[in-house]
């Protein structure tokens, strides 16, 4: 008989990203805990809001039939692969049917990777992507409820929603405020409508009291983003750094990862204004860069957001994206690889692992690197351009 594991691509991409409790299983903890009548966080394994566990009831329920989960699999792989595709056409001046053949095979691939975050940021590029500010909104609200740090996304989909970009535009025209106010006033209402979701789907579990609720799942939710509690392998550089450094020191480098991408946001936000889609690029991957833990799922989405917005790398030599994507591909095999022969064989150790894990945030620095400088030179050439038409 013919094993089809081996074709488990997301499978095999989280097994090398990640040595945690992936999302589902998590999901399924909570479950059994609250059917039990305790709280979903009860033993620390669930760290999501309880709108998460909602997200993944369907996977829970038909645990036990392995041809509903593929087929629920197929289905959000497939929704994810035909919102990608809308949005690759909307950001391309012209066919690019390579690229989308590459979203349909990594969304169809890594189809059991969508977890409640990556589809909130799939559904709220969508959005911004279609011109529509109220699913753009609520797709960042979303992804925001889950993890905060995606609020950081905030400004490039609001620029590309209230704009209604147009294929081949790479310089937005100037945002009304009022379709910037209507936006936030959306998101905001969608996050307190998701904030009084999760907390009602805990106060309808039995012997659940209302005093608190809202303050307990929060903790327990968003707490473990400021303390490091899983010190299992992952392709995350706070992992990296909190096995590496001195105990006291574990506190500081939480929160200088955390600030990282703030403190970068500012000074990239205001270069490249005028380019919403390379800021949105760019900003997704140094979000990556600095998360507290890496899955399959978020490098997935990483690379649906490059090939859909290829054409913000039109001009680049090729020579420098595609170092940026050899070194990532290369550090991805060997870090599954290195994994191997370091946990199941023995053969080698963590500082195999550790070099890769440093590569990879390399290459998407690199990633990030590109895109900048070549936003920062088209601007450059056109400003000189209008130079030059100027009458003396």
């Amino acid at each position: 008989m013919v094993d089809l594991s081996v074709l488990d691509l997301g499978g095999k991409l989280e097994e090398a990203v990640s040595s945690r409790l992936d999302p589902a299983n998590a999901a399924r903890e909570a479950w059994a805990l609250a059917d039990l009548g305790a709280s979903p966080y009860a033993t620390d394994v669930f760290a999501a809001p309880p709108l998460a566990m909602v997200w993944s009831y369907p996977y829970v329920h038909f645990s036990d039939n392995p041809a509903a989960t593929s087929l629920l699999d197929i289905a959000l792989g497939g929704l994810v692969a035909a919102m990608m595709v809308r949005v690759s056409q909307a950001w391309h001046s012209r066919s690019n049917s390579g690229a989308r053949l590459a979203i349909i095979f990594i969304a169809m691939a890594l189809r059991s990777q969508w977890d409640l975050e990556n589809f909130g940021v799939v559904l709220s590029v969508y959005g911004a992507a279609i011109g529509s500010e109220s699913v753009a909104a609520t797709g960042l609200a979303v992804a925001v409820h889950v993890m905060p740090t995606n609020l950081l996304l905030a400004w490039p989909l609001m620029n590309l929603s209230t704009t209604r970009l147009k294929p081949g535009e790479s310089a937005p025209p100037d945002v009304a405020k009022g379709s910037k106010k209507r936006f936030l006033a959306k998101f905001l209402i969608a996050s307190v409508f998701l904030m009084a979701t999760s907390t009602s789907i805990l106060l309808l579990q039995k012997g659940k009291k209302s005093r608190g609720i809202c303050k307990h799942w929060m903790s327990h939710a968003y707490g473990p983003i400021f303390r490091v509690q899983d010190l299992s392998p992952n392709a995350s550089l706070l992992w990296y750094l909190s096995v590496q450094c001195f105990p006291e020191m574990k506190r500081m480098f939480l929160w200088l990862m955390h600030l990282q991408p703030l403190v970068l946001a500012i000074p990239v936000a205001l270069e490249l204004s005028a380019s919403p889609i390379a800021l949105l690029l760019c900003q997704a991957s140094i979000n990556n860069v600095f998360r507290q833990s890496m899955t399959a799922g978020q490098l997935a989405l990483q690379a649906l957001l490059s090939l859909a917005g290829s054409d913000t790398f039109r001009g680049i030599p090729g020579a420098h994206l595609y170092f940026a994507f050899f070194l990532a591909a290369v550090s991805l095999v060997l870090m599954h690889v290195v994994k191997q022969l370091w946990i199941d064989a023995g053969t080698a150790n963590a500082n195999f692992y550790w070099a890769f894990n440093i590569t990879l945030a390399i290459a998407q620095l690199a990633f990030a690197v590109v895109i900048i400088r070549k936003t920062l030179r088209g601007e450059e050439e056109r400003d000189g351009e209008k130079q030059k038409r100027k009458p003396e």
